[in-house]
Protein backbone atom coordinates (compact mmCIF):
# COMPACT_ATOMS: atom_id res chain seq x y z
CA UNK A 1 0.00 0.00 0.00
CA UNK A 2 1.21 3.27 -0.75
CA UNK A 3 2.51 5.39 1.92
CA UNK A 4 1.60 8.59 0.83
CA UNK A 5 -2.10 8.16 1.13
CA UNK A 6 -3.66 9.94 3.39
CA UNK A 7 -5.91 8.56 5.80
CA UNK A 8 -8.68 9.67 8.23
CA UNK A 9 -9.97 8.44 11.53
CA UNK A 10 -13.38 8.16 12.32
CA UNK A 11 -15.09 7.95 16.03
CA UNK A 12 -18.54 7.50 16.76
CA UNK A 13 -20.49 8.67 20.59
CA UNK A 14 -22.55 5.41 21.05
CA UNK A 15 -24.89 7.88 23.38
CA UNK A 16 -25.99 9.90 20.11
CA UNK A 17 -26.22 7.15 17.65
CA UNK A 18 -30.03 5.43 16.75
CA UNK A 19 -29.05 2.85 14.91
CA UNK A 20 -30.18 4.15 11.52
CA UNK A 21 -27.47 3.07 9.84
CA UNK A 22 -27.14 5.81 7.01
CA UNK A 23 -23.77 5.64 7.57
CA UNK A 24 -23.51 2.69 5.75
CA UNK A 25 -25.96 3.30 3.30
CA UNK A 26 -23.83 6.28 2.78
CA UNK A 27 -20.45 4.67 2.52
CA UNK A 28 -21.50 1.83 0.17
CA UNK A 29 -23.61 4.09 -2.48
CA UNK A 30 -20.02 6.44 -2.52
CA UNK A 31 -17.79 2.95 -2.85
CA UNK A 32 -19.93 1.82 -5.73
CA UNK A 33 -23.15 3.97 -6.50
CA UNK A 34 -25.35 1.04 -4.83
CA UNK A 35 -26.51 1.11 -1.41
CA UNK A 36 -25.83 -2.22 -0.16
CA UNK A 37 -24.42 -2.29 3.51
CA UNK A 38 -22.74 -5.54 2.63
CA UNK A 39 -19.79 -3.56 1.30
CA UNK A 40 -19.71 -0.37 3.38
CA UNK A 41 -16.69 -0.05 5.33
CA UNK A 42 -18.87 0.91 8.30
CA UNK A 43 -21.39 -2.08 10.24
CA UNK A 44 -24.12 -1.21 12.86
CA UNK A 45 -26.18 -3.84 14.41
CA UNK A 46 -28.79 -3.23 16.79
CA UNK A 47 -30.01 -5.76 19.26
CA UNK A 48 -33.65 -4.33 20.17
CA UNK A 49 -34.28 -6.92 22.98
CA UNK A 50 -30.88 -5.41 24.43
CA UNK A 51 -31.45 -1.95 23.23
CA UNK A 52 -28.06 -1.88 22.28
CA UNK A 53 -26.31 -0.54 19.20
CA UNK A 54 -23.07 -1.88 17.78
CA UNK A 55 -20.69 0.23 15.82
CA UNK A 56 -17.86 -1.46 13.82
CA UNK A 57 -15.82 1.33 12.06
CA UNK A 58 -12.00 0.89 10.60
CA UNK A 59 -9.17 2.52 12.48
CA UNK A 60 -8.65 4.51 9.66
CA UNK A 61 -10.25 4.53 6.43
CA UNK A 62 -7.99 5.88 2.98
CA UNK A 63 -11.69 5.90 0.82
CA UNK A 64 -12.94 9.47 1.38
CA UNK A 65 -9.33 11.24 2.49
CA UNK A 66 -10.09 14.05 0.14
CA UNK A 67 -13.29 14.52 0.97
CA UNK A 68 -13.67 17.58 3.31
CA UNK A 69 -16.91 15.44 5.07
CA UNK A 70 -16.79 12.28 3.98
CA UNK A 71 -20.09 11.00 3.15
CA UNK A 72 -20.87 8.62 6.57
CA UNK A 73 -20.37 11.67 8.38
CA UNK A 74 -22.18 14.09 5.97
CA UNK A 75 -24.95 11.42 6.42
CA UNK A 76 -25.14 11.14 10.12
CA UNK A 77 -28.38 13.13 11.60
CA UNK A 78 -27.82 13.14 14.74
CA UNK A 79 -24.53 13.83 14.32
CA UNK A 80 -23.12 10.99 16.52
CA UNK A 81 -20.15 10.03 13.56
CA UNK A 82 -17.40 12.27 13.38
CA UNK A 83 -13.90 12.70 11.99
CA UNK A 84 -11.22 12.27 14.59
CA UNK A 85 -9.17 15.68 15.15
Amino acid sequence: MDSQVKRIGLKINTLLCTGCRACELACSFYLSEYCDPAISRIEITRDNEKGEILCQLPLSCPVCSFEIEPPCVYSCGPAALTMKE
